[in-house]
């Protein structure tokens, strides 16, 4: 299974999101969002498609949030 890498940018061509996608659409690996001055806000794990593993949101203010997601939430 290939996966395809994805990038998704705001009108002011900056980066808002990387994805990795499957051959059958679906997220697979790590997504990353983006606040809109570059910063890393979010890492979620994907498998087919559906959230599974770790995660993280990083706040404006430097703190962290460490998650693990299961099933889907």
């Amino acid at each position: 299974m290939s996966t395809l890498k994805k990038k998704f940018y705001l009108l002011s061509r900056k980066l808002k999101e990387e994805a990795q996608y499957n051959d059958q659409g679906r997220r697979e690996g790590i997504t990353r969002t983006y606040y809109r001055n570059g910063r890393l806000k979010k890492e979620i794990t994907y498998k087919n498609g559906r959230k599974e593993g770790p995660a993280r949101r990083l706040f404006k203010d430097g703190s962290r949030f460490e998650y693990e997601c299961k099933n889907g939430r």
